[in-house]
Formats: structure tokens, sequence, C-alpha cells
């Protein structure tokens, strides 16, 4: 009797394994194939998700659209066309600042360096803000690199060193038999030390700034160089005889020529180009001599130069 329920003990003992291991493989698949309907279910709602956010995009850029298209556009100013320079209406004015070493436009200081391509050199004789009685080179540039705006015509003035190193460049170039404006012109700030006297008249030690000027052929290259300025020379060399090309474009408009004039700057001086060596050395004495006439001085007729300059 006893081992009778010893043997039907073990009979329910037995049927509970094989059932376990029939089970096992029902129970992963059934646990797989859930976790994959899960990773759909996450996919395609994600997917919903993406559709759902491009749309509205799609919707949002669509309106933006068709507001800008019925906005009404504003012609006030204007903007710079591409691969075009502007020749503003009032000149810009840029001042090379003896004191400081840096290009000013107003009370505004851009930096020291500049690469520029120049448009037009007149000769003057006058007075510019503290400087009276002086001769003057005024040049109208576009720059072509350092810290100035660029793809726009300025306007600045030299005199003393700065001029007479200027012209040495020009007649060195013009020797080779190169027109210097074809090229790119570099003027660099260098440092001076001298004396000059005060209100009391004591001489006083001072430092000022005069421009040496370089000059390199347009679409050099300029490797292995460490200045930041001819770097930036090197990397747009292979557009540069196309921005020479837009300054050519600018010059045959008449309208933008008769832009080229600086009333402000030069009402105190007289342009000196095509006038007659005697006409100058009459000028000039006149200053000297501290003459208070006041006499309107012309350029030649077959000039390009159609500035009036008051002399005192």
């Amino acid at each position: 009797m006893l081992q009778l329920n010893k043997q039907s003990a073990s009979v329910p003992a037995a049927n509970m394994q094989r059932i376990q291991s029939r089970c096992q493989p029902i129970n992963l698949w059934f646990l797989t194939q859930s976790g994959a309907k899960s990773n759909q279910l996450r996919a395609s709602e994600e997917q919903m998700a993406n559709q759902a956010r491009n749309k509205q995009q799609t919707t949002n850029n669509k309106l933006g659209t068709e507001f800008m298209s019925e906005h009404p556009k504003l012609s006030v100013f204007g903007c710079k066309p591409a691969d075009a320079i502007i020749v503003p209406e009032l000149p810009l004015s840029v001042r090379n600042n003896c004191q400081s070493g840096r290009w000013t436009i107003g009370d505004e200081e851009y930096g020291s360096k500049l690469a520029m391509t120049i448009l037009k050199f007149s000769k003057f004789f006058g007075s510019l803000g503290q400087t009276h009685h002086t001769l003057w080179g005024q040049i109208w540039f576009v720059a072509e690199a350092g810290d100035m705006p660029q793809g726009v015509v300025m306007c600045t003035y030299i005199k003393g060193r700065s001029l007479s190193d200027f012209n040495r460049k020009v007649t060195e170039i013009m020797a080779r038999g190169i027109e210097p404006a074809e090229g790119i012109f570099v003027p660099d700030f260098v440092k001076h030390s001298g004396q000059k006297p005060d209100e009391t008249g004591i001489l006083k030690p001072i430092n000022y700034y005069s421009l040496k000027w370089e000059w390199y052929e347009r679409g050099a290259k300029f490797p292995n160089v460490s200045d930041p300025l001819l770097k930036q020379l090197d990397a747009t060399s292979d557009k540069a005889w196309s921005r020479l090309d837009q300054v050519a474009v600018a010059l045959e408009d008449e309208n933008n020529q008769a832009r080229l004039l600086d009333l402000e700057g030069t009402k105190l001086m007289a342009c000196l180009d095509h006038l007659p060596p005697h006409e100058i050395v009459r000028l000039m004495a006149a200053h000297a001599n501290g003459n208070g006439t006041s006499e309107m001085l012309l350029p030649h007729n077959n000039a390009s130069e159609m500035e009036a300059s008051i002399v005192n």
C-alpha cells in the first residue's frame, strides 16, 4: 500500500517536468514576439510624429512665403548687387590717424590693416583739419582685405612722409612698365619719434605714425606667410581680377564718376591736377604770404576733376 502511494506520487512530478520543458520555449517565443511588436509600435509612433512635424514645417514655410510675397517692399537706400561695388552719394571719408596708427571713419576706429585698389588719385594744396597750407594726395579706393568695409568706395588724404613714400612706390612701379592701379596697394603704419612745441613753446617728445607703401601684383599668392593681411589676399587671389572688373564697370557709369567728389574735405583746398606750373607756384606763394584774397579755382576744361575749391 505504501509502495503504490510512492509510485503514484512520482508520476505527477515527471509530468510536471515535461509540461515545464514544453512550455518554456513557448514562453520565450511569446516574449520575443511581444518585444518586437513593442519596437515596431514605437518606430511607427516616431515615424508618425516626424511626418506631423514635417507637415507643420511645410505649412509654416508656405505661410511665410505667402506673407513675404504679399508684404510691400521698400526701396529707400537700395542694396549692393552681387558682384558689384557701392559708390556712395556722400563720400565715405577715411582718416589715417597719425596719432593712433589706425584707420578711422568718423569716431569709429577700424584697425591698422588695409589692402586697397586705387580708383583715382589727385593732388591738392590747402588746409584740412589742423594742418594748413600743405600739399595733399587724395585717394579714392576700394578695400581688398583688412579691417575696413569691403565692396564700397572710400576716400582718404595723405601728406608729408606718407605722400612722399606713396610717390616713390608709384614711380618705381611705373618705371617697370606697369600701371600701378592694376595691382594692390598695402599701406602700413610706421611709428616715428620727434619733438613738437606745446602751447608755451617748450619742445615735448611726441610719437606719430606715417604710411609706408607696398605694392603687390594682382592675384599673387602668398604661401607660408604669417601676416593676416597677406593671408586674406592669398585666400581671395582667384577673385582678384574679377574685383578689378567690378571697379571698371562702376567707373563706366557717369553718375558714379560724378560721385567721386569730396566737397567737404576739399573746401579749403585747390586741386592741382592739370594746372600749369606757374599757376601752382602762384597758388603756393599766395598761401605762404598769407594773402586774405579768396579765389575760386576750377580745373582745366579737359579735366575729369569737377571740384571747386576755395583758397584763402
